[in-house]
């Protein structure tokens, strides 16, 4: 099926998916295609390309209309319900200790999980400071975890294809425990070094504390690992194979930290470590 057939035929059944009173068009502009949607009152537009490729490394037109149709409910539930736009995000705690005062956290090691709108980056004051009027809604930590993980995703990469994901393709929605399972039995585990991040690239160290993410990957690897604060967007994880000198590691992280981190993405200058014995992340 060529780019044109598909794209005919991904608005024909998408037509057939939804309710007979979603509008459905294509549009044209600038050499990209895009299929322009109106779902439940919101507005919704989805490129085709990423989807076209999708199509030819496997994925049927119904997969990847359903994962469409799943997103665009995700965010309507989102609009409506603001308890699930709540997420969470790791910051530096001393970084940030005088603004920490008023926004909701929680400590973690050296840094603090931070409390703040999916949809429009904005903090969540704490309970009882002035602007607690602006967070009406509070969730609990598991809440914010799992509206964290839905909307944003995980991607883990090795360092030489980190243009790649191993585990979501553009566009494409798969559930947390088909992320799992591909780290278990698809992880490349030969390689130095892994990125460890979330589909939109966005606060992405918060991945660190996703539930069984450090245990699958320790069992796959079948070794503890270095955590390497890249960015607040990012970390790199390093089996460790008993030839990495630690204190190498820290004059990489301090020195890149001051040449290539911007002020505003720091997240620390500690190297993190994994233990799978006791299943436990610690500071070295």
């Amino acid at each position: 099926m060529d780019y044109e057939q598909f794209i005919n035929r991904m608005k024909e059944h998408m037509e057939e998916l939804l309710p007979s009173n979603t509008k459905c068009e294509i549009e044209k502009k600038d050499g990209n295609t895009t299929l322009l949607l109106q779902y439940e009152g919101e507005n919704y537009s989805f490129h085709m390309t990423p989807q076209y490729e999708s199509y030819l490394k496997g994925s049927s037109i119904r997969c990847i209309l359903l994962s469409m149709i799943e997103r665009m409910k995700r965010i309507n539930s989102m609009n409506k319900d603001k308890t699930y736009c709540i997420g969470i995000k790791l910051i530096n705690y001393e970084k940030h200790k005088e603004k920490l005062q008023n926004i909701r956290h929680e400590i973690y090691l050296d840094l603090a999980v931070v409390y703040y709108n999916l949809l429009d980056g904005v903090e969540i004051f704490q309970e009882g400071s002035l602007n607690e009027s602006d967070s009406k809604e509070i969730v609990s930590y598991h809440k914010a975890m799992e509206n964290t993980i839905n909307y944003l995703g995980i991607n883990l990469n090795t360092m030489e294809d980190i243009l790649f994901s191993m585990i979501y393709e553009e566009d494409i929605e798969y559930s947390y425990s088909d992320v799992i399972s591909n780290i278990t039995y698809k992880l490349d585990k030969d390689k130095t070094m892994y990125v460890l991040t979330n589909k939109k690239k966005l606060y992405g160290a918060i991945t660190l504390l996703y539930p069984q993410i450090c245990e699958v990957f320790a069992a796959r690897m079948d070794s503890n690992f270095f955590i390497l604060p890249s960015s607040v967007h990012e970390l790199i994880l390093i089996p460790d194979k008993g030839e990495i000198d630690k204190e190498d590691l820290a004059n990489m992280v301090y020195e890149i930290n001051r040449s290539e981190v911007l002020p505003k993405d720091f997240l620390s200058d500690s190297i993190y470590y994994y233990d799978k014995k006791d299943s436990k992340v610690i500071i070295l």
